[in-house]
């Protein structure tokens, strides 16, 4: 019984939630009172059982409910409307820099019947910017005019200004691009949730609620979203391409319920080798894969789930699994201090650490691609036929419901495919290069746990992928994020490429070489 209650016990810290609220028990009039045995008088909170003429002496007691219920909502409307009033006058304080800036044109503008335009006033604009650790104003004041002889029929004038304001990625925004930016670096880079950010702005001077950095990120992301296609079609216009999944808890989905699990899936390659893309899906099936990366030919690297064997009779795909994953079977298997098959196991495991040294070490050597691919086939294919004849050769002895015969079949059924990885010279012997590209996600969710809307997960799959990505390319991600909030809405669609990382002139910062592993140099 001891047992039992244990293994329940860690079940239930695994896959179940960790909330530690009760749900709340209704009490019937049966239930038993230890304050009325005692003799005590408790009022009821609940307001069940309470006598309707009792504390109501000063109210009328035939006044219908419809007016009752329309004072309350009165009420409601107007108390809602002072709170929101109230912090949109108090979002900038007033201590803040503000920086006066003059846009002034030497030539008086000509409107379209050749009339020259008449100056009627000053236009003065504030935008909020984020400058190295603290905010700033920028007060634009600009030059209003108007042509006298044009009156359109509606009565209303159209204005012309003498310059225009610096392009923004929200129009008529107080926020300026660089408060965007920094919103969205420190939640997608740094994994800070947006009420900490809050409380972070509120001491610079700024009071920024969740829900205002909430839709100023997704009103940027539909903006940028067009940029996830191109680094996904860059993807699968490589020749390969590593995959892995991971669970996503998202808010108000469509006829699911909010304790279901969605998918975030990572997709890493690229005809360069240095795209990276993230998609969200609120399923985990086999046609879900199909839609995403079912036009693709080349290698598909993977953990080897269930989920891939959908590409089994594609001819067009080449499928590679995983060595690390099969290490990790035999690695726990090698645990168990009371299997009589540790010295076998202990043998598996030396062999597979000698091809990850040989992969290693080949790679720091700098070697052309074709002298890569020999050198390595020499050195790996003779320990990978050892390891094959020796699994085939043990597999019938071991009991299959054991920790070593699931590590035996598990490896053994994906043995012949990893020979798949010594063909190209992007592959390699695991797949850790979209596991390490996963991990600032994983990060990010222990923080924030869940994304509040669908929208929402996937302003996270775009903004993920556009800042790994240009780690990948060596580009700091604040500045490429700014370069394309400046950019992306003067220019035309069919000029969306060259926005792309490795289309940019932005300049390299190589200290990001050692964020990820670099398999593709």
């Amino acid at each position: 019984q001891h047992l039992i209650e244990y293994n329940d016990q860690l079940q239930r810290k695994i896959y179940c939630s960790k909330s530690e609220q009760s749900k709340k028990i209704k009490k019937s009039n049966d239930d038993y009172s230890l304050f009325e045995y005692c003799g005590l008088e408790v009022p009821d909170v609940n307001g069940e059982g309470k006598d309707e003429s009792d504390g109501n002496d000063n109210e009328p007691d035939d006044e219908p409910d419809d007016e009752k219920s329309k004072r309350k909502r009165k009420r409601r409307r107007k108390s809602a409307s002072n709170k929101g009033k109230k912090n949109n006058n108090n979002v900038i304080s007033d201590d803040l820099k503000r920086n006066d800036i003059y846009l002034k044109s030497e030539e008086t503008p000509i409107c379209e019947c050749g009339t020259e335009k008449v100056k009627v006033g000053e236009e003065v604009v504030e935008k909020l910017r984020f400058v190295k650790g603290h905010f700033e104003v920028d007060v634009y004041h600009r030059d209003k005019f108007k042509c006298p002889n044009c009156e359109p029929p509606d009565g209303t004038n159209k204005f012309s200004y003498s310059q225009p304001l610096p392009p923004q990625i929200i129009p008529n925004s107080l926020f300026g691009n660089s408060v965007v930016v920094d919103i969205t670096i420190n939640k997608f880079l740094y994994s800070i949730p947006y009420y900490r950010q809050a409380k972070i702005y509120s001491e610079m001077g700024v009071n920024l609620s969740r829900s205002t950095m909430s839709r100023l990120v997704v009103e940027a992301y539909e903006i940028c979203a067009p940029l996830l296609d191109l680094f996904l079609s860059d993807i699968l216009n490589g020749e390969v391409i590593n995959c892995d999944e991971t669970p996503l808890q998202v808010m108000n989905e469509k006829d699911r319920e909010n304790t279901k699990k969605s998918v975030f899936f990572a997709l890493s390659g690229g005809t360069g080798g240095i795209s990276r893309v993230f998609s969200y899906s609120d399923n985990k099936r086999q046609e879900t894969v199909a839609d995403l990366i079912g036009n693709f030919k080349g290698y598909l690297q993977t953990d080897a789930s269930s989920i891939y064997n959908i590409f089994k009779n594609n001819k067009n795909i080449i499928m590679v699994p995983c060595l690390a994953h099969i290490r990790r079977k035999f690695f726990e298997t090698s645990k168990n201090k009371y299997s009589s098959e540790n010295s076998y196991c202990e043998k598996i495991l030396s062999c597979i650490n000698d091809i990850f040294f040989y992969e290693k070490a080949l790679r720091e050597c700098n070697f052309t691609n074709e002298l890569f691919l020999s050198l390595r086939k020499e050195y790996i294919i003779p320990i990978m036929d050892y390891l094959k004849d020796l699994m085939n050769s043990i597999i019938m002895k071991i009991p299959q419901s054991s920790l070593f015969g699931k590590a035996l079949n598990y490896g053994s059924t994906l043995w012949n495919n990893m020979y798949n990885f010594l063909e190209h010279h992007r592959l390699s012997c695991s797949n850790m290069i979209v596991e390490n590209q996963i991990r600032p996600v994983k990060i990010g969710l222990r923080n924030y746990l869940f994304a509040g809307s669908p929208k929402g997960a996937e302003a996270m799959a775009l903004f993920f992928s556009l800042i790994e990505t240009a780690k990948l390319n060596l580009i700091e991600p604040s500045l490429y994020l700014n370069h394309i909030f400046d950019k992306i809405r003067n220019i035309p669609s069919d000029k969306l490429y060259t926005l792309l990382p490795w289309n940019c002139d932005l300049p390299r910062n190589y200290k990001f070489k050692s964020v990820y592993i670099d398999y593709y140099d």
